[in-house]
């Protein structure tokens, strides 16, 4: 079974170039409406089936964020699991 999943990761401070929670939803939508008054970024995971492993995709960045040389490490390792 297909499946997508959104993952938040943000911060609620907009100087910090660093996310320090992590948020889940079905929709984008739902994804994009609680993003409002928060910085980072968003992760697509999509998984053709159930035994499958997930394929994570770089998704855009929120309300202006900038990545420390760390967190753009760290996005790279979820898109790249």
């Amino acid at each position: 079974m297909k499946s997508v999943l959104w993952f938040l990761n943000y911060s609620e401070l907009n100087f910090v170039n660093h996310t320090t929670e992590c948020k889940v939803f079905n929709t984008l939508k739902e994804c994009k409406e609680y993003s409002k008054g928060k910085y980072g970024y968003i992760i697509r995971s999509f998984r053709e089936a159930d035994y499958k492993p997930c394929n994570n995709s770089f998704h855009s960045f929120i309300n202006g964020f900038e990545p420390s040389a760390s967190e753009q490490n760290n996005i790279c390792s979820l898109i790249e699991a």
